[in-house]
């Protein structure tokens, strides 16, 4: 006869997706430290913004004055270079700039950043940081008066031109005894911001459990959501953005509420309400995927149970790594693998485009394939709400474990 005790029972789903968790969380944290200790980053050539420089010599931990020996051995002074950064969508772009002795832009370079490689390449492509040379080093830098910002990759530009104006009144103060203007950017609320404020209004009534036209209404925040979040604005959410969450990175406030209201919102929704208020109601991809699912009448594939619990996990793995990846370079950029740009700003790799294509194909016949099977962000939502509904559960049992000391 077999023993109660020698009986295997089967761990329900919710153990693993504990342990699972768990595990995740105590990696993230561990990588953080490693990302942190091992990118210390070795002081840049200041050559590349003072080429005509023999060699530099440090002045301080971000200055640096270029030089060139003479025949008689002694030297003469050909200009400075500052390195600063500012924060750009994605985390802090940093830029060399360089200046002459008459004050005047000789050039720039960025050490460092933590864009998309897909939108930085616009900044490259379009030689943004060549709009910088020549300028005095007191101009303002300002974006749509002296330097054209680079479309669709507007956050940057600003991030860069911030960088290079900090860079330059360091100069232009320490070396050349100029009086710089404090410059103090404006606020900025227009379209962007608006649009997102509307969509979480929207998701809001949408989400009441007696309103009558949920459905409507949840087309209707589709369709603004790709039109506006997808391909006017071009700023869905990814996995860059959480990444970024992680490692502390934030962009100007002043100059891009957008960014704010945009994960605020989700992170505040997920835990007062304890749903993901984008995936299903917003997200422009996700609503591209389903006019093309109305189109071809997809439905949704329901593989046999191992088949779909193994792309469930292979689904968290992808979002796994990729966050990992991201912190372990401590560049948010290097963590985003979705297709959004493809479609949205006709912008990637070949790999790309062909998994956008097949996506896109998919969806014809398959209810949102890409969010199902792939997506990143959805696996990160749900370790979002999962964590949320087990603290607010050991939190209850405390309280009530409480409650019972104090009646005994």
């Amino acid at each position: 006869m077999i023993k109660k005790d020698q009986i295997k029972t089967k761990k329900p789903k919710d153990y693993w997706n504990k342990r699972a968790a768990i595990f995740a969380i105590v990696s993230i944290i561990i990588t953080w430290i490693i990302g942190y200790a091992i990118n210390n980053e070795a002081p840049p050539d200041c050559k590349m913004v003072l080429p005509s420089a023999d060699f530099c010599k440090p002045l301080d931990n971000d200055s640096f004055e270029g030089v060139i020996q003479n025949e008689d051995r002694t030297e003469t002074i050909v200009g400075w270079a500052s390195l600063n950064e500012a924060p750009g969508y994605a985390g802090p772009v940093k830029v060399m700039v360089g200046i002459d002795p008459a004050g005047t832009v000789l050039g720039t370079y960025v050490t460092s950043n933590s864009e998309t490689p897909n939108y930085y390449e616009r900044i490259e492509n379009e030689k943004f940081l060549e709009e910088f040379i020549g300028l005095p080093v007191i101009s303002p830098f300002k974006i749509g008066e002296e330097i054209e910002a680079v479309t669709r990759a507007t956050v940057t530009s600003n991030a860069i031109a911030e960088a290079v104006r900090t860079a330059s009144y360091t100069i232009a103060e320490t070396q050349l005894g100029l009086e710089v203007e404090t410059i103090i950017e404006p606020i900025k609320f227009g379209a962007p911001e608006i649009a997102i404020l509307g969509l979480y209004l929207v998701g809001y009534i949408g989400h009441r459990g007696n309103f009558k036209y949920k459905k409507q209404v949840r087309w209707l925040s589709l369709i603004i959501g790709m039109v506006y979040l997808g391909f006017i604005f071009n700023i869905p959410v990814t996995v860059a953005n959480f990444t970024s969450l992680l490692l502390g990175y934030f962009p100007n406030w002043r100059t891009n509420l957008y960014w704010f209201f945009l994960m605020g919102g989700i992170l505040f929704v997920s835990t007062v309400d304890n749903k993901n208020p984008y995936c299903q109601w917003f997200c422009p991809f996700g609503a591209a995927q389903e006019c093309l699912g109305a189109i071809g009448g997809a439905r949704l594939w329901s593989p046999g149970k191992s088949i779909r619990r193994n792309l469930e996990w292979i689904q968290r793995g992808l979002a796994f790594g990729a966050i990992i990846l991201g912190l372990l370079m401590r560049n948010p950029g290097f963590s985003s693998f979705e297709i959004f740009g493809n479609l949205f700003s006709f912008t990637g790799s070949w790999p790309q485009w062909v998994i956008l294509v097949i996506v896109l194909l998919l969806s014809l016949f398959i209810k949102r394939p890409w969010c199902n099977y792939l997506c990143p962000i959805d696996p990160i939502m749900d370790l979002v709400l999962a964590s949320h509904r087990w603290i607010k559960q050991e939190f209850r049992k405390i309280w009530q474990l409480k409650n019972l000391k104090k009646n005994s």
